[in-house]
C-alpha cells in the first residue's frame, strides 16, 4: 500500500478510534488484544476468513478496528486482475460484497465504510498497476477502509 493511501486510511482511523495501534505483521495480531487496531491491506496476512477470525479473536468484546484493502466494486478488467491478483497478495482481490460478507461471518460488524479517493493511492503504484488503474474507466479497483466492531 502506498504511503499516501496509508496516510489517508490512518487519518480516517484516528478520527474514529481513541488510540489506534497499527498492525504491521500477522504475528502482531494476537498481541494486540484489547487495543483499537488499524490493519492496512488485510489480505497480505493470508486467507481473509482466517485473518478476520484472528482479528476478531484479538479484539476485546465491542472492540473496534479499521481494516483496509483493494477490492472490486465491479467486474475487473484482465489488466486489473494481473496487476492486483496473486502474487501481490496471498489471496486475490475480492468483490467488495464478498469481502464484507467474510468480515461479518468472522464476527466483525461493519460500522462505517470509507472509499479512499483514487488520487490518494494511485501515485505510488508500479507502472503496470498504474496503467491498469488509469485504463479502468468504470472504477472497478477501489481502496476501501472499514470501521468494524467485534460482536458475538
Amino acid at each position: 500500500m502506498s504511503a499516501l493511501a496509508a496516510a489517508a486510511v490512518t487519518a480516517w482511523a484516528r478520527e474514529r478510534l481513541e488510540a489506534p495501534s497499527l498492525v504491521e505483521a500477522p504475528d502482531a495480531l494476537p498481541a494486540s488484544e484489547g487495543a483499537d487496531l488499524v490493519i492496512l491491506q488485510a489480505s497480505r496476512f493470508g486467507p481473509l476468513m482466517s485473518t478476520f477470525m484472528r482479528i476478531a479473536d484479538g479484539m476485546a468484546m465491542a472492540g473496534r478496528a479499521v481494516l483496509s484493502d483493494i477490492v472490486w466494486s465491479t467486474a475487473p478488467t484482465p489488466e486489473l486482475l494481473a496487476a492486483f491478483g496473486p502474487p501481490h497478495s496471498p489471496e486475490a482481490v475480492r468483490p467488495v460484497e464478498g469481502y464484507e460478507m467474510q468480515m461479518e461471518h468472522a464476527g466483525l460488524r461493519i460500522v462505517e465504510r470509507f472509499d479512499v479517493p483514487r488520487d490518494a493511492w494511485r501515485p505510488d503504484l508500479d507502472a503496470a498497476a498504474a496503467a491498469a488503474v488509469d485504463a479502468d474507466t468504470r472504477g472497478a479497483a477501489a481502496l476501501a477502509a472499514w470501521l468494524v466492531e467485534r460482536v458475538e
